[in-house]
């Protein structure tokens, strides 16, 4: 069983990390289960906040319907001390958030998502 099966949601809401990235660091959430037939929640959606910008197009949800392979759902450049939200419709089993850093070490970050029944 892949590390993604494992953790399959029993809460909508998930705090991935509060870690300061290094520069140029990546931080990879775990994998978070919507279902085998994606019909109890409509939407996956991630806030990001840093104290540095992120790489460009660096902050990220990212979907899979293996919990193997994973494409970019939805992305955004990151500015420093400037929160950003992405959302996207669940139309994948799994779900997960993603934050490559800039070229500056961060002194603080934030990176949590949700998935919505509504």
């Amino acid at each position: 069983m892949s590390q993604a099966a494992q953790l399959q949601i029993s809460q909508p809401y998930f705090a991935d990390t509060s870690t300061p990235l290094a520069a140029s660091a990546t931080f990879t959430g775990a994998a978070r289960d919507m279902g085998a037939s994606n019909a109890e929640f409509r939407s996956f959606s991630a806030t990001f906040f840093a104290s540095h910008a992120s790489a460009t197009n660096g902050a990220k949800i990212q979907m899979s319907n293996d919990g193997t392979t994973w494409v970019d759902a939805a992305v955004a450049t990151l500015a420093a001390n400037v929160p950003q939200s992405l959302s996207v419709p669940v139309v994948a089993r799994y779900y997960r958030t993603q934050l490559i850093n800039g070229a500056t070490l961060q002194t603080a970050v934030a990176v949590n998502s949700a998935a919505s029944r509504t």
